[in-house]
C-alpha cells in the first residue's frame, strides 16, 4: 500500500499540477470545441446565441439548414457543423475564390466565385474565341479588295460601311445595355462581359449529395455576382458590371436542364441583390439607371430599383422610391412591408402605398439590412457593428457580440437571424 504524505513538497506540488491540468482540460470543454456547444446572451428582447466552431479562420458567409451549418471563410474553405459533431472541411478545388452559397436542403446547394486563374489577357471565353478572328479576317478582306481595285463609292461603301456597322450592332448587342425598359425580361443566353473589367469566369458548384461530389457549370460573365437565392430545385443569381457600366443580369442555373442549365436574362440595370418575398416571388434590386454609349456615353434612366417576377422570370413589375438612385440591401416582410436601404446612405420603409424616409443618423455606413418585424431589425455596418432599432428606426443602438468579433454577414431564416464572422464566428439571434 502507498501512502502519500501531504506535507511533502514534491507530493504538494504534483497535486496541484494534475489538478491545475484537469482544470485546463475542463476549460477547453467548455470553450466549446464541438460545434454543437452554444452559450446564449439576452440583449432586450432578443437572444444571442454563439455557436464555438472550432473554426480558426473568418468566416464570410454561411448558412443553417435545419440542424445543420454550412460556412465559407475568407480563404476559400468550406465547413459543415452539425450539433454532435467537430467542423468538418469539406473538399472543394482551390482554383476557384469561392464568394457566397445557398443550400436548398442538406443535401442540395451551390457555392459560387470566379477562377483565380483569370486575367485580363486571355479569352473572354471559350464559346467566343472566334468573335476577334471574325472581326480580324473581314476587315483584312475589305483592306486587300480596296488596295485590288475596288474604289468606285459603291464598292467601298458595301465593303467597308456596311460591315462596320453589322460589327458595332454585334457588338453593342454583346457588350452594352440596351437602355429601354420591357415588360418582361430579355432572354439572353449568350455570354454577358465587359471589356473594361479583368476577364474572369464565374463558377457555379452544384451539390445533390451533401457534398460527396460537386458539378461545376460555367456562368460566362465577368460581372460581379452579388447574390444568389434557390427556388424549386433552381439557383439564380444577381450580377452587376460596375460603376463605369450600369447593368446586370440574372442568371439561372438549372442542374436538371442538361441542354441550357446555364442562362441569362437581361435586367438593363446593376443589380446589388437578389432575394424572395413572403409570397417566393423573385424580387432583384440595384440602381435605377442603366449606362448607355451610343450615341454617347451616359446614365439613362429605367423604371424602377425594385423588380419582381415569378419563377419562369416572364411577368415583371417595377418599383420606383423617390429621389433615389441605388438600392443596395433590401428586406421585405409580410404585408408588403419593404425596407430599403440606399447606397447614399438613407434607408426607406414602405407601407400603406408610401415610401417614408427613415431616421439614419446612427446607421450612416450601414451595409446590409434586415426586419424582424415593421418595428424591430438589424443593421450591419461597414466596420463589423451590428445595431438594432425596435422603434422602427427613430433610433438604433448597438447590439454587442463581445468576444472581439468582426461581424462579416447577417442573414434572415424564417425563425431567426444568422450570424457570420472572424475567427469562426457563427451566431444566431431570436425572440
Amino acid at each position: 500500500m502507498i501512502i502519500l504524505n501531504f506535507k511533502t513538497p514534491s507530493v504538494r506540488n504534483s497535486i496541484i499540477t494534475i489538478a491545475s491540468l484537469l482544470l485546463f482540460i475542463a476549460s477547453i470543454s467548455a470553450s466549446g470545441q464541438n460545434a454543437g456547444i452554444p452559450y446564449k446572451d439576452t440583449i432586450g428582447r432578443f437572444q444571442l446565441k454563439k455557436i464555438h466552431t472550432g473554426i480558426k479562420e473568418d468566416i464570410v458567409t454561411g448558412q443553417f439548414v435545419n440542424n445543420i451549418a454550412y460556412v465559407l471563410t475568407k480563404n476559400s474553405h468550406l465547413y459543415k457543423l452539425s450539433s454532435d459533431s467537430i467542423a468538418q472541411q469539406i473538399p472543394i478545388p482551390d482554383s476557384i475564390l469561392f464568394q457566397n452559397l445557398v443550400f436548398q436542403s442538406e443535401q442540395e446547394g451551390i457555392l459560387v466565385g470566379i477562377s483565380k486563374t483569370s486575367s485580363g489577357t486571355e479569352n473572354i471565353s471559350n464559346d467566343s474565341w472566334w468573335v476577334p478572328i471574325v472581326i480580324l479576317l473581314l476587315f483584312g478582306g475589305i483592306g486587300f479588295a480596296i488596295y485590288k481595285g475596288f474604289r468606285k463609292w459603291r464598292s467601298r461603301f458595301f465593303l467597308f460601311i456596311v460591315p462596320l456597322v453589322i460589327v458595332l450592332a454585334i457588338s453593342i448587342k454583346l457588350c452594352n445595355s440596351r437602355g429601354q425598359q420591357n415588360e418582361k425580361l430579355q432572354f439572353v443566353n449568350s455570354i454577358h462581359y465587359y471589356f473594361q473589367k479583368p476577364v474572369t469566369n464565374s463558377i457555379g458548384l452544384i451539390t445533390s449529395d451533401g457534398c460527396k461530389t460537386w458539378t461545376i457549370f460555367k456562368i460566362p460573365t465577368n460581372f460581379d455576382i452579388t447574390g444568389i437565392i434557390a427556388l424549386s430545385g433552381k439557383y439564380y443569381l444577381s450580377t452587376f458590371a460596375g460603376r463605369t457600366h450600369m447593368d446586370g443580369d440574372i442568371w439561372r442555373v438549372d442542374p436538371n436542364n442538361k441542354e441550357s442549365p446555364v442562362t441569362s436574362f437581361s435586367t438593363k440595370r446593376g443589380l446589388n441583390g437578389i432575394t424572395l418575398n413572403p409570397d417566393n416571388k423573385i424580387v432583384a434590386y440595384g440602381t435605377d439607371v442603366v449606362t448607355t454609349f451610343i450615341p454617347e456615353t451616359k446614365m439613362v434612366k429605367t423604371k424602377g430599383e425594385i423588380i419582381t417576377f415569378d419563377e419562369k422570370l416572364d411577368s415583371l413589375k417595377a418599383m420606383d422610391i423617390h429621389a433615389a438612385m441605388e438600392i443596395k440591401s433590401l428586406d421585405i416582410l409580410p404585408g408588403n412591408i419593404i425596407w430599403a436601404l440606399m447606397k447614399s446612405g438613407e434607408l426607406f420603409k414602405y407601407s400603406v402605398n408610401e415610401w417614408q424616409l427613415k431616421n439614419t443618423n446612427e446607421i450612416a455606413n450601414a451595409t446590409k439590412i434586415v426586419f424582424v418585424d415593421s418595428l424591430a431589425g438589424f443593421a450591419l455596418t461597414k466596420d463589423g457593428k451590428l445595431k438594432c432599432t425596435q422603434n422602427g428606426s427613430r433610433n438604433w443602438a448597438d447590439f454587442d457580440i463581445k468576444d472581439n468579433v468582426t461581424i462579416t454577414d447577417i442573414k434572415k431564416q424564417a425563425q431567426f437571424i444568422e450570424l457570420f464572422g472572424t475567427n469562426g464566428f457563427i451566431g444566431t439571434i431570436n425572440e
